[in-house]
């Protein structure tokens, strides 16, 4: 079987209102996908330099940050990318973060972070599965 590589980011959202904001889907992007609108599907796909991508190819999530660790513990099921994670966050000096962002390797061709002022998403990198 082959793998799948995952593009990883870390963060610290002021509200999970913010979050949900950056990461839904905006519905007035299907109200003008024949026409050729400016609008992209949602904010954080924006930010990564583009208009859409399939949704089924990210995952996100807003959680207290010992169990946003559990959660991504579970979602990669790999005590390496844990430790990596861990490793990666210190290097970035990522002291706080309540949000997660994975997306299949590809689906950005050049993943970046995002700061605002309401929040701070941080691109770790890729992983390998």
């Amino acid at each position: 079987m082959d793998s799948i590589n995952t593009d990883f980011w870390l963060g610290k959202f002021k509200s999970k209102e913010i979050f949900k904001n950056f990461m839904q889907e905006n519905e007035k992007y299907y109200e003008s996908e024949d026409t050729n609108s400016k609008i992209s599907l949602s904010k954080f796909i924006e930010s990564q330099g583009h208009k859409w991508v399939d949704h089924d190819f990210l995952e996100s999530s807003f959680l207290d940050q010992e169990i946003l660790v559990k959660s991504i513990d579970s979602i990669i099921n790999n005590c390496e990318w844990i430790k990596e994670t861990e490793e990666k966050a210190e290097v970035k000096d990522i002291k706080e973060y309540n949000v997660y962002v994975s997306a299949n390797e590809g689906l950005f061709p050049n993943p970046i972070s995002v700061y605002k002022e309401d929040f701070e998403l941080i691109y770790l990198g890729t992983y390998v599965q």
